[in-house]
């Protein structure tokens, strides 16, 4: 069973994520809320795949401690924000194993890129 890392500050959007993707077939890790959190059950679960809010708590925002954990461990991170500025999208088209999802999130789109970093495809 794939498993992901959830990094998300707000509980109620953490408890969401968590449940949609149980129902998916994934096991879930964390949530953790801040990006040293997110670092630490990063270095010691090894998850498949960091779904990360771009701001969270702490001295570190997801955009940081998704590279981090990406260039460090090699994991796909899907980072969302419903602040997206152009120069984060253009950090992001530099490395195509950190994607990102706008908020409020588009689940088919979400489904679709957990497969693609997840090496699942098929429909």
């Amino acid at each position: 069973m794939e498993r992901i890392l959830i990094v998300e500050d707000e509980v109620n959007t953490a408890l969401s994520l968590t449940e949609l993707l149980e129902i998916w077939g994934y096991a879930i890790i964390g949530p953790a809320s801040t990006g040293e959190e997110a670092i630490r059950l990063a270095k010691t679960e090894m998850p498949d795949v960091v779904l990360m809010d771009v701001k969270i708590r702490g001295d570190m925002d997801g955009l940081e401690a998704g590279g981090l954990i990406n260039s460090q461990l090699g994991i796909p991170v899907i980072l969302m924000t419903g602040y997206f500025e152009n120069e984060t999208t253009g950090d992001l088209k530099v490395n195509k194993k950190i994607q990102y999802i706008s908020k409020p999130l588009d689940l088919a789109k979400l489904k679709s890129m957990l497969k693609v970093c997840l090496g699942t495809n098929e429909s």
